[in-house]
């Protein structure tokens, strides 16, 4: 920036990235202007977590998920989805903000590799071209070999928020040192009609030295009982998502 300056590095990064999101494969309806400019408002956390680090990275994506809980409803008549917006939000929160927040949460389901492959060879693969929710769908499936009809059915054809939370645990002693845990885990819904599935949720243990030990589930329903074994110690705290990888409603926001 002319005379060091860093004012406004996040709007330059988020205007040059529609060379890619909005110019090489742009929106083929105003309905799915989240494809233009909900990634382009993405790009800019991208941006500054390859300026700074991952947890810069982190700060934005949680002051804009916040922000979305909190607001988002209140500010453009409820809960809408990202596909098929109304002509008057076009350009409005849910496809800037929540938009981002939800490329955010599709990097958490596929990992950083595949999520990166992936979005590249869509792109590649759809140069010059109009685009619609369903062809970054059926890209991203195809260049990854992933299933995400869940996914784009629950976030992005689909309005509101699922919360996952951990109504209790049971661990028992499995020898050598390992324990067998039962984790019973609740779904509530805010402004979505229907419970999401397939969600790969993080699970951590610590035990009282702060060691940890994390695996993934896949959580779908109202209420679900998850058994996993081979956990190294006995745990006496118990978190799901602890490194934010997916954009549900927390509880301070319920």
């Amino acid at each position: 920036v002319a005379g060091g300056s860093l004012l406004n590095q996040t709007v330059m990064a988020h205007e040059l990235s529609h060379h890619w999101f909005g110019d090489l494969a742009t929106c083929r309806t105003a309905q799915d202007m989240w494809l233009n400019e909900g990634w382009a408002h993405y790009c800019e956390f991208l941006f500054l977590e390859t300026l700074n680090n991952h947890p810069t990275y982190l700060n934005y994506v949680r002051a804009n998920h916040a922000s979305n809980l909190q607001f988002l409803q209140y500010k453009e008549a409820g809960y809408q989805t990202l596909s098929n917006i109304p002509d008057t939000l076009t350009y409005g929160d849910h496809v800037y903000n929540k938009g981002a927040d939800i490329a955010h949460c599709l990097r958490g389901y596929m990992g950083d590799s595949l999520f990166f492959y992936s979005v590249k060879t869509y792109l590649a693969n759809h140069h010059f071209t109009d685009v619609s929710s369903t062809d970054l769908r059926d890209a991203l499936m195809s260049a990854s070999g992933m299933n995400l009809t869940d996914f784009f059915d629950d976030w992005v054809f689909h309005p509101g928020w699922c919360h996952f939370s951990i109504d209790s645990t049971v661990a028992n002693p499995a020898g050598g040192g390992n324990y067998n845990v039962t984790v019973y885990v609740k779904q509530k819904l805010t402004g979505a009609p229907a419970s999401f599935n397939n969600v790969p949720m993080e699970i951590t243990f610590m035990d009282n030295n702060w060691n940890t030990h994390t695996q993934t589930m896949l959580l779908s329903g109202a209420s679900q009982t998850v058994n996993l074994s081979g956990i190294p110690f006995n745990p006496t705290f118990t978190c799901l998502n602890y490194k934010e990888k997916i954009s549900h409603r927390s509880e301070e926001h319920t």
